[in-house]
């Protein structure tokens, strides 16, 4: 099976965002794709992101998969484990020099996808 896109909200400048009704975790896990943009102003820059995860009923630890080199020069630091407890926690912004792979994508992981909806927020770099 292959990994699910997990799609990326833009927060609004000066002004108010819609929360996104979120993505539940899937068992081959998630990517977000860096190269993915809409304008000349929408890039997805991992210093400039940070994942929304909601945990429904027992702490998941969710994954940050590390990088490759190149382009990752600190992938060697290796994954981000984070134990997420229920309700919300917010991981992120996240070093493209750690956690970048050589396709331009990010993995995410989940240790009980069923338990877990995830959210991908970018900050514009107009801010």
């Amino acid at each position: 099976m292959a990994r699910t896109a997990l799609p990326v909200t833009s927060l609004t400048p000066n002004g108010r965002s819609a929360q996104p009704s979120g993505t539940t975790g899937t068992t081959d896990g998630h990517f977000i794709d860096t190269n993915t943009r809409t304008t000349i102003n929408d890039d997805v820059k991992l210093e400039l992101m940070f994942l929304d995860v909601t945990v429904a009923t027992a702490t998941t630890n969710v994954t940050v998969g590390a990088g490759q080199y190149p382009p990752g020069t600190a992938a060697g630091v290796g994954d981000l484990v984070a134990a997420c407890p229920v309700g919300v926690s917010r991981l992120g912004p996240f070093e493209s020099g750690r956690f970048l792979r050589g396709n331009g994508q990010i993995w995410i992981n989940y240790e009980t996808p069923a338990n877990v909806t995830v959210r991908a927020f970018r900050i514009p770099r107009n801010v």
